[in-house]
């Protein structure tokens, strides 16, 4: 049996290039063929940036299944982390048996945000914090005791942050400096009992609910958004906060309660976070019309953008998706045929014998299976698939 390692050598790549589904690693993710639908994306996902628009955004992307809407979020979140921005990816909101809005929020500080990143990013704005406290002080010349003027300094600062919920910066203040800092993330990240949650929100003015209600989460997620994303002299933690949901089309599978939840809990987000979020949903859906069927009205009217359509590719657009992805994975220093494994003739039949609908996940998984089972072994021996090859091949993008 033909072990894929000698296929792939054999074939001038440096790696798999007929992944299925988009890798976990976000490194190795790949944005090939038509870049039309990614180039809307990162145009939208810029509008939240200070020097931009500064005002968050609510975007849809739809598509076939298989038509390439995980790989554009994921790619997505490639290129955003990669400018240094704080990007959550939600493969799935429906992540328990019971799933509700304020336990996806939990999983974005838990499983997306990573404590140290966190702590890093707002350790600029508490740098900033103090010197802006300290110029004050200097200013004011009071005969005060120092210590207690700076703390007062401090207290203003923190309101002009977040007028509604100053006592939240101070929480994230204290995070930074370890001060309380493991009982704060754990207000965040995990189950607390009412004594503890009570013991928390009682010291910094905040809801006593936390995490443990809807409203709570949306609110320390919305203010959270705001104090990470604040614009200071020196760079913020983040320009913009980015929380990308996949597999939107998921929630038609929930309980009434907990689609409702869920959606009331995006629509409140929004509402509270006015700048400097990003919320990308994406979703299978097979009419534009069907959107408002997962979607509803409330939500559907806070788009900031015209839904982003994945469309079917036509045998021209598949052929340049397959001489993209696989020119991507190839060796630095591959000199052969851009279409090798395949002959040039036999690329275009292979893209031309394929069954509408024509997606990217149905050429991947055919590809895959022609390549390195079908023809592996004439693939290995140096002789390339040939048009005549690839129409005798009829099991075409099956259980794709």
């Amino acid at each position: 049996m033909v072990k894929t390692a000698d296929v792939i050598s054999a074939s001038g790549f440096a790696r798999m290039p007929f992944r299925i589904v988009p890798p976990t690693d976000m490194d190795h993710i790949i944005w090939a063929g038509d870049r039309s639908i990614i180039d809307a994306l990162l145009f939208a996902a810029k509008s939240p940036r200070e020097d931009e628009l500064a005002t968050s955004e609510l975007v849809v992307i739809w598509g076939d299944y298989g038509s390439g809407k995980t790989n554009a979020l994921k790619y997505l979140s490639k290129e955003l982390r990669k400018a240094g921005a704080l990007v959550a990816y939600i493969p799935r909101p429906a992540i328990t048996d019971k799933p509700m809005w304020s336990l996806i929020v939990r999983e974005v500080f838990s499983a997306c945000f990573l404590r140290e990143d966190v702590v890093r990013r707002l350790t600029r704005l508490k740098n900033w914090v103090g010197q802006e406290a300290l110029s004050r002080v200097n200013e004011e010349h009071s005969g005060d005791d120092p210590q207690k003027l700076m703390s007062q300094k401090q207290s203003e600062i923190f309101s002009e942050i977040l007028p509604e919920k100053p006592g939240f910066v101070e929480f994230l203040m204290d995070l930074v400096a370890n001060k309380s800092g493991d009982q704060n993330w754990k207000f965040l990240t995990g189950s607390m009992t009412p004594k503890e949650s009570g013991a928390i929100a009682g010291k910094y003015g905040i809801s006593s609910e936390g995490m443990g209600s809807d409203h709570g989460a949306t609110e320390l997620l919305a203010y959270f958004v705001r104090v990470m994303t604040h614009t200071v002299s020196s760079p913020p933690g983040s320009d913009v906060v980015y929380l990308l949901f996949d597999e939107c089309e998921g929630l038609n599978d929930l309980s009434p309660a907990g689609t409702q939840s869920i959606l009331i809990g995006l629509r409140d987000l929004f509402n509270l976070a006015t700048e400097h979020l990003f919320l990308a949903l994406a979703l299978t859906a097979s009419d534009a019309s069907e959107l408002w069927g997962v979607f509803d009205e409330p939500l559907m009217h806070r788009l900031s953008r015209r839904p982003i359509a994945v469309p079917q590719l036509d045998p021209s657009e598949a052929k340049a998706f397959m001489l993209d992805i696989m020119g991507q994975n190839r060796k630095p220093n591959y000199q052969g045929a851009p279409e090798w494994p395949f002959s040039e003739d036999g690329l275009d039949a292979f893209v031309n014998s394929c069954p509408a609908p024509l997606t990217p996940r149905k050429l991947l998984v055919s590809a895959q299976r022609c390549v390195f089972q079908k023809y592996a072994a004439q693939v290995v021996q140096g002789t390339p698939v040939q048009a005549a090859d690839v129409s005798d091949f009829a099991d075409w993008g099956m259980g794709a």
